[in-house]
C-alpha cells in the first residue's frame, strides 16, 4: 500500500508542476519556489484541505478514496 501512496504522490506533483496557474484561471503569483500550481492552489481547486492535499502529495494518507483522488488527477493541460 505504501508504494500505491508514494506512486499517487509522485503522480500528482508531476501533473500539479506542469500546469501554470493562468491555465486554470488563477493569477501568477510574483515570487513562486514551485514551478506550476502551489499546493494550496490544487487543495482549493480539489475542495479538500491544504493540510490533506500535502499528506497525499507525500504518500502519508492511508484511506485516501477514489472520490478524492480522482478530481485531483484531472488537472490536465
Amino acid at each position: 500500500m505504501v508504494d500505491n501512496q508514494r506512486l499517487i504522490g509522485e503522480f500528482l506533483r508531476a501533473k500539479r508542476e506542469q500546469i501554470a496557474p493562468a491555465m486554470v484561471g488563477l493569477p501568477q503569483p510574483k515570487r513562486s519556489r514551485t514551478r506550476g500550481l502551489r499546493r494550496e492552489d490544487v487543495a482549493e481547486l480539489s475542495g479538500i484541505s491544504t493540510v490533506w492535499y500535502s499528506k497525499i502529495e507525500r504518500g502519508q494518507a492511508a484511506g485516501i478514496s477514489s472520490s478524492v483522488v480522482c478530481p485531483e488527477s484531472g488537472f490536465t493541460a
